[in-house]
């Protein structure tokens, strides 16, 4: 047996491991997120791509802030883009938003990792959402579930519409990922 061997390569045996994370509603934070988790998958995968998972989070972090937990509409994105920043900005810091928090759950299981974003805002009826952009793509707003739908295996909502989980089809974790190295 050879013990030089880095112990990072372990992570090939892997079945199973689960990440939680709870992450306030700062917009600053998104692709930090978004790219750590993307960095635990193999880069060399055939059908499940790091940069498509980051691209997917990335749309269903920024939803779960500001039309969940911020409860702002996109339409009012595209009436005034900065105005739209400072809203959010100003809802960011007052109550009942501030203390509104964003969860989410990295669950890699044999191939198949499902990551679950969940806000604490009222919901909302994604039924309508996900038609309407499938019927029109060139919208300018609502695009992020098309975007998501593009990358991820599979999405499923929560009834409420608070909760989206998606799912990446023949992941592998990527050796030396950051959870395995020692700390």
């Amino acid at each position: 047996m050879d013990h030089n061997l880095s112990p990072s390569l372990a992570v090939r045996y892997v079945q199973e491991t689960k990440i939680s994370l709870v992450i306030p509603n700062d917009p600053d934070l998104i692709p930090i997120v978004s790219s750590y988790l993307s960095s635990m998958i193999d880069p060399n995968g055939a059908s499940c791509k790091p940069a498509w998972l980051e691209l997917a989070l990335d749309e269903a972090l920024n939803n779960a802030m500001y039309q969940g937990n911020l409860e702002m509409s996109s339409m009012e994105k595209t009436e005034d883009f900065s105005r739209f920043y400072e809203i959010a900005e100003s809802k960011r810091r007052a109550a009942p938003y501030a203390a509104r928090r964003i969860f989410v759950t990295f669950c890699y299981q044999g191939t198949t990792l499902s990551i679950t974003v969940r806000d604490e805002g009222r919901g909302f009826n994604w039924r309508n959402h996900v038609e309407k952009t499938a019927e029109d793509p060139e919208r300018p707003f609502g695009r992020g579930l098309a975007i998501i739908r593009k990358y991820a295996s599979a999405m499923e909502y929560n009834p409420a519409g608070n909760e989206l989980t998606l799912y990446f089809s023949g992941c592998h974790l990527a050796v030396g990922a950051p959870h395995n190295r020692a700390q």
